[in-house]
């Protein structure tokens, strides 16, 4: 397991791997973030093999990608932090969560997922 220097560095990493997603180039989208998420392979390679079929899947219902944009950062005090990212497809756009955690000096990929739950992108309305 490899560590990455500072907060740079976590949404560098981030936005390669949107890049290479956008590109159609999944797996190596995740070979760039394997060596910081320590995940099981087998769940690894799981996350990997859903998501190639259901971006292969999706042309139809979502559109060509078209390209990615920078979202949001969340943070909780100084060892977690989120960057939020959505790719633009032709028709809709999904979400995509990377959620880096900080145990001493440097940081881990501690999750990654997406989703189409763009809705929850915007505040909610005062009560």
């Amino acid at each position: 397991m490899e560590y990455l220097p500072d907060e740079m560095a976590c949404v560098k990493l981030s936005g390669r791997f949107m890049r290479n997603v956008v590109e159609g180039e999944i797996e190596k989208a995740f070979d760039r973030v394997k060596p910081y998420f320590p995940i099981p392979q087998e769940q690894f390679a799981h996350l990997v093999s859903r998501t190639e079929s259901q971006l292969s899947g999706s042309e139809r219902d979502f559109g060509k990608m078209l390209e990615y944009k920078f979202v949001r950062e969340e943070r909780v005090k100084d060892f977690l932090i989120r960057f939020t990212f959505i790719i633009k497809h032709e028709l809709t756009v999904t979400r995509w969560k990377f959620l880096y955690y900080r145990p001493r000096d440097r940081w881990l990929l501690n999750s990654l997922y997406w989703d189409d739950q763009v809705e929850s992108l915007f505040a909610a309305p005062n009560s």
